[in-house]
């Protein structure tokens, strides 16, 4: 697969079964109905950022970004607080697509 095909974009109200379908891939149970509250709370917390890398029309990793203050100096720091890539397109380029995206924001 050519990671140039991947797009990266902010995740939405329609990537939620796929969210919730990467949530499990971690471990995490999660259902679609849970997912969407978590997502509505996440959504609109300006500090929080969900993306998504997509395949042919299909959510294939995705990463949930939060920015913080630092308390010991003056500025900020972004933390990747979840990260994913579906097991059938590992090591595949994706998740430095992703990284490359967080990394934007963060600047």
């Amino acid at each position: 697969m050519s990671n140039s095909k991947v797009k990266v974009r902010d995740a939405g109200q329609e990537d939620i079964p796929a969210l919730a379908g990467l949530m499990n891939e971690l471990g995490y149970q999660t259902s679609v109905d849970q997912m969407q509250e978590r997502f509505k709370g996440i959504a609109a917390h300006p500090d929080y950022k969900t993306t998504v890398a997509v395949l042919d029309g299909e959510v294939v990793g995705m990463a949930g970004l939060a920015k913080g203050i630092y308390y010991e100096k003056n500025g900020s720091y972004l933390r990747i607080v979840a990260f994913v890539v579906k097991s059938t397109h590992r090591s595949q380029g994706v998740g430095k697509l992703l990284l490359d995206a967080a990394e934007k924001w963060a600047v």
